[in-house]
């Protein structure tokens, strides 16, 4: 209540009292919950009055080193109220710590003007003039492909495996910030998988063994053990409670393991052929990918596996279940290389297995890597584009397309851009390399 109580006064006062909104902005550093109140405050009011002030605090900062904050405030709720930086010339301006994530300011001048410690993730800077500005402080990066995904233990984050060995953080608690930082690094091996398991918080996979992590107060990753795999293990899929092995052995043949790792014993064991992926519904249920074009959902009996489904899918390189409701309902995932996502519930109502498709986005461009659950009605998937998109689907979802609620990535446009003279070693320097590499 006290952001939304703030952002009130400081609408208010951009409306009727320009002095006062100048205090206000040149003394606080706002936080997203603020800008975001004033924002929709100013949007719903609809008044001009609003664009004219915030441009009028920004023009008397062009020069200026006092009001640290005036500045990058005032063009955050700008960016934040209209969409978009007006005009052309920024140049000669403080817009210190101002948050303009995702801009386009592309060809714009913003020559002599300091943005330090601003935030400029996904911003465009194609052809922008940056010449001896001073970006001290600035964050910029990149992610790079998606290997692995699943949710935080304390919800509402996600944790993510990069192809640079990062292992990253992404809170999505907040829709209109998207906040990220790397919690880790994997040395040895290329993370496949990430698992939340209770013997720990989190469970990472590699070609060649499973380390357990722990998360500290500062949650960042503790290494808690790790444990060699033996080398015929094609797949490891770890579970709350168990893991799910499927190994190679000789004549394309298949074992399939499920392991319980509270009491250490193996619970199901069976031989298969070219199988791929596989998953389980229970600790007699199986999904597995057979050729290119199907899904089996299996049932376990007297030692034999006997298929009660059969679904149609496409070139398959990742699959993940989710339970609804033990026993009888659960959501199976599965994504494909041409980067489209599917969801199907499958019911077992009297002995028999029915299945509904809930879900088919093209999700991503290019394969689609790796595949959780953040709910009943939610799916995250990662893709070699390097995009993480968090998708809605099921009955208000506009059919089965579903709703994309968002994508996390951190990219920079940097084809054209101008930094002679630009403030900021570490920063100069990854700017050469991202515009060697456009």
């Amino acid at each position: 209540m006290r952001e939304y109580f703030v952002a009130r006064g400081i609408s208010n006062s951009l409306r009727n009292d320009i002095g006062r909104a100048k205090e206000l902005l040149s003394n606080l550093q706002l936080n997203n919950e603020i800008l975001y109140f004033a924002a929709e405050i100013m949007r719903k009011d609809n008044s001009e009055n609003y664009v004219n002030n915030l441009l009028s605090l920004i023009r008397t900062t062009k020069g200026a080193n006092e009001n640290e904050f005036l500045g990058g405030n005032a063009v955050t709720l700008l960016f934040r109220l209209k969409g978009e930086l007006l005009g052309d010339d920024w140049s000669k301006l403080n817009l210190d710590y101002a948050d303009l994530s995702g801009a386009d300011l592309s060809h714009k001048n913003f020559s002599a003007t300091s943005l330090c410690y601003a935030n400029l993730d996904n911003v465009n800077f194609e052809g922008a003039d940056f010449r001896d500005s001073d970006l001290t402080g600035v964050r910029l990066e990149e992610t790079s492909t998606v290997l692995a995904v699943n949710v935080h233990p304390l919800g509402n984050r996600i944790i993510a495996a990069y192809g640079d060995n990062t292992i990253r953080e992404w809170n999505i608690a907040q829709t209109w910030q998207r906040e990220s930082r790397i919690i880790g690094k994997n040395t040895k091996g290329t993370i496949d998988w990430l698992g939340v398991c209770e013997s720990s918080d989190l469970c990472a996979m590699t070609d060649t063994e499973i380390i357990f992590y722990d998360l500290d107060d500062q949650r960042t990753l503790l290494q808690r053990s790790r444990f060699r795999m033996k080398p015929e293990y094609r797949q490891v899929v770890p579970k709350k409670d168990f893991l799910l092995l499927l190994s190679e052995e000789e004549h394309h043949t298949n074992k399939l393991l499920l392991v319980n790792l509270q009491q250490r014993n193996i619970v199901a064991s069976t031989e298969l052929k070219n199988i791929t992926l596989c998953e389980n519904l229970d600790l007699q249920t199986f999904v597995f990918s057979e050729g290119k074009s199907f899904l089996r959902i299996k049932r376990l009996e007297d030692a034999h596996l006997e298929t009660v489904l059969t679904l149609q899918a496409h070139d398959m390189t990742c699959l993940r279940v989710y339970c609804c409701k033990e026993g009888s309902q659960y959501l199976l995932a599965c994504g494909q290389r041409n980067g489209e996502v599917l969801v199907w519930l499958l019911d077992l109502f009297k002995n028999e297995w029915k299945e509904k498709l809930l879900l088919k986005n093209r999700a991503h461009d290019g394969i689609v890597s790796a595949l959780a659950f953040l709910d009943i009605s939610r799916i995250i998937s990662g893709g070699m584009d390097r995009k993480i998109s968090i998708l809605r689907f099921g009955p208000d979802s506009a059919g089965l397309q579903g709703i994309q609620e968002q994508i996390l990535h951190l990219t920079i446009n940097c084809k054209g851009l101008k930094i002679e003279g630009l403030k900021g070693n570490r920063e100069r320097e990854m700017l050469k390399k991202l515009i060697l590499k456009a």
